[in-house]
């Protein structure tokens, strides 16, 4: 122990703790004492005659001095929390009590007792970050959270189960949270509460009634909150499944409709996982494999039926999974004595299998063709090949499809002969000779290109007549399927056409069921308030507004549906000209002049000047009008507004017209799937009505193009529209350029 020593007076004045420091300064703060349980005397004998200021940390320095001047004066009183260097030489935080011994001789200083807080500290700041990360938890949480005691009062919302049930926070407060269902799931609820209470997480499904009166379908998790092994209190999360519901219901409608129509056709059909595995079979498909439909669903078809494992099957099969396209084939299985006619086609989850058994229909055909080859005279091209497919005959009409004479082909080998014609392009004889190798029964169409640039689509047979195990003859049968080819891709057209019609159909239902019924309702009301009021009333005079106000949104909601329909009118958007493209943008700016130099706004136009399309200019103008306002509409207050319209041509022969501006911009996230819908509005402080960018995507939806955008808030959007018609009038060298500035 170090001089002075501590009278029995002093150490009274100040309680002394196990880890304690017990340290005295003079006048000049420097250290005349020094006890610490954990130090030596060569220790101490460091500090002795050393300054306060040496030990305290740089960043608490001038806060704990000024303390120090402040109570230097009284008889006792306390430091602030700070940082104090041990005699290990690390920081610690310390509470100083100082003692005013000045007066006494023996000491003639202050005492300092310091006790080591640093980890009441750290405990203290993790138990506020804990704190933290629960409250923003529970508060931020996109469900509804809640929490109630053990009698199941609620405690404690955030604003998701406020949202979710209707009430406001004072109404949850003290509430019974199974108050809230319905009475028939009352007895249900409580007794899951019961568990929780209990010590037991649990989860169920109930229903609620919302606020307004409708139910809600919920998931509803309880958690206990244990504290020294007892029940405190109960956590509750809320989810609402109301939607989840419907949508899987749909689903399983959809499914039902769809495993109906599958049932209905006459042919088998199954479909294929990534795994090989049967997610569905018709009941043709099972009857014919003879299984039933619980023997196939869930398992591999290729250890269902080995046999398929080295199969023409299997490998198209692979193919479609590769590359995505369907295949139309034939394949025999000599096992069963039957040959399949199959097309599949790549789904979302696999693969689709249509088939068809043809064995009685190629006996058939084979009688028919070898009548024909006696006549010569069928309409369909027949070729008569040997074993080593040497042409042996054709007929007339095979020569009318591929303009080879008699003479060019007879005696000559098939694989040495097409390729010498131009007229069957490549691709088109190497799937004929592959499937002559073959040596089996199959199907392939071929496409030819006429001298006069015609093409013309074949389906080209290859029927194999096997004589004990060795192929004699090849009979090869064309027929022209052009208009059937035709008639598919007008099937697939009207197929889009019926898609976009029934969106349009969706659209109005959604006008009438939204925005037509409102306004008639009014309307009835009033209506009928004017007939139940005499006319001096000065009610009549707020009834009549009210009808005119109510007829007047109906009028507005009739105008904007008679707009769609003017531009869904097919006859109007295939109304074409040669529209200058430049003179258009530039007949805009024309229009708007004034709005542009009222705003300030610098307007460019990078367009070729002989730059053409070929469409309805009403509505390339509208499309280019609607876009420039709408740039001009949603500008940014922080800088001046500058609209770019530009064109060029992209890598698949594309014209790709850019409508660029620095507006305000949107969250591409939150609005991408609803930007192009009827009466969307993302910005409510600005007026509009949600139907510009509506009549945009639906005019150059119209014109056969496509829309697609591009926005980063507070940066600005840029609309790309796609056009395929267009041209230049002359060669095109060098893009000119044109800069309008207004302001």
């Amino acid at each position: 122990m170090i001089s002075p020593r501590l009278s029995a007076d002093a150490i009274s004045k100040i309680a002394l703790q196990p880890g304690d420091t017990l340290s005295i300064i003079n006048a000049q703060k420097r250290f005349t004492y020094w006890s610490d349980s954990s130090a030596s005397d060569v220790h101490v004998q460091s500090v002795l005659g050393a300054s306060l200021r040496d030990y305290i940390h740089p960043h608490d320095l001038y806060r704990v001095e000024h303390a120090f001047n402040a109570v230097f004066t009284k008889e006792a009183a306390s430091i602030p929390p700070y940082r104090f260097r041990n005699l290990a030489g690390e920081y610690r935080w310390v509470d100083t009590k100082v003692v005013n011994m000045m007066e006494d001789k023996g000491i003639d200083g202050y005492i300092l007792k310091s006790t080591d807080i640093t980890e009441k500290l750290k405990a203290e700041e993790r138990e506020k970050r804990l704190k933290s990360y629960y409250k923003s938890l529970f508060h931020n949480h996109p469900d509804a959270v809640f929490r109630v005691n053990i009698e199941g009062r609620i405690q404690e919302v955030n604003k998701g189960a406020l949202h979710l049930f209707g009430v406001t926070e004072s109404e949850a407060l003290g509430s019974r949270f199974f108050d809230l269902v319905i009475p028939a799931e009352a007895d249900k609820v409580a007794s899951y509460f019961s568990k929780a209470v209990a010590g037991e997480a649990v989860s169920y499904q109930t229903v609620v009634t919302h606020r307004d009166g409708y139910p809600l379908a919920l998931n509803v998790a309880l958690v206990p909150v244990v504290i020294d092994n007892k029940v405190v209190r109960v956590q509750g999360i809320a989810q609402d499944m109301s939607q989840i519901n419907r949508a899987n219901a749909l689903i399983r409608q959809q499914a039902e409709i769809q495993a109906n129509i599958f049932e209905s056709i006459s042919e088998g059909f199954f479909s294929l996982d990534h795994q090989w595995c049967y997610t569905y079979v018709n009941s043709i498909c099972a009857e014919f494999v003879q299984r039933t439909k619980d023997e196939l669903l869930n398992r591999n078809i290729l250890k269902c039926f080995p046999v398929l494992k080295n199969s023409l099957f299997k490998r198209k099969c692979e193919e479609v999974f590769a590359s995505g396209k369907p295949v139309d084939f034939i394949e025999c299985f000599p096992g069963r004595e039957v040959t399949l006619s199959f097309n599949i086609y790549k789904t979302a989850f696999g693969v689709a299998v249509h088939f068809t058994d043809i064995t009685e229909q190629l006996i058939d055909q084979e009688n028919i063709e070898k009548l024909s080859m006696v006549a010569g005279k069928v309409t369909n091209g027949v070729l008569l090949l040997d074993g080593a497919r040497n042409v042996q005959w054709v007929n007339e009409s095979f020569t009318r499809l591929t303009k080879y004479g008699f003479r060019d082909v007879v005696g000559k080998n098939i694989e040495t002969v097409l390729p010498e014609n131009p007229v069957l392009n490549k691709l088109s004889f190497l799937r004929l000779l592959s499937m002559l190798k073959k040596a089996q029964p199959s199907s392939q169409d071929i496409n030819l290109c006429q001298p006069d640039g015609t093409e013309v689509w074949l389906s080209s047979t290859i029927t194999p007549v096997i004589e004990e195990g060795q192929v004699k003859y090849y009979i090869l049968v064309l027929s022209d399927i052009t208009a059937k080819k035709e008639a598919e891709l007008s099937l697939v057209k009207h197929a889009e056409e019926l898609y976009k019609q029934n969106r349009d159909l969706e659209q109005f239902t959604y006008i009438v069921s939204h925005n037509l019924r409102a306004p008639i309702a009014s309307a009835l009301g009033c209506a009928d308030l004017i007939t139940s009021i005499d006319k001096n009333d000065p009610l009549f005079d707020e009834f009549v507004k009210g009808l005119y106000q109510s007829i007047a949104k109906l009028d507005k909601v009739v105008t904007d549906m008679n707009t769609i329909l003017s531009v869904r009118d097919r006859a109007k958007a295939e109304l074409k000209e040669s529209v200058n493209l430049h003179a258009k943008c530039s007949e805009i700016y024309d229009d708007i002049h004034q709005l542009l130099e009222e705003n300030k706004a610098r307007f460019v136009i990078d367009i070729h000047e002989n730059l053409f399309l070929n469409y309805n200019p009403a509505y390339i103008y509208s499309i280019l009008y609607n876009l420039i306002t709408n740039a001009i509409k949603y500008k940014s207050k922080y800088r001046y507004l500058s609209i770019e319209l530009s064109a060029r041509v992209n890598r698949d022969n594309e014209l790709v017209i850019s409508v660029r501006d620095n507006g305000i911009g949107m969250d591409m996230e939150k609005v991408k799937d609803k930007i192009f819908k009827l009466y969307s509005r993302f910005n409510t402080k600005v007026d509009g009505e949600g139907m510009g960018l509506f009549l945009v995507k639906t005019q150059v939806e119209a014109l056969g193009g496509r829309i697609e955008v591009k926005s980063q808030v507070n940066r600005g959007s840029c609309f790309f529209i796609y056009f395929k018609d267009f041209g230049f009038v002359e060669p095109v060298i060098d893009l000119s350029s044109e800069t309008i500035k207004v302001g």
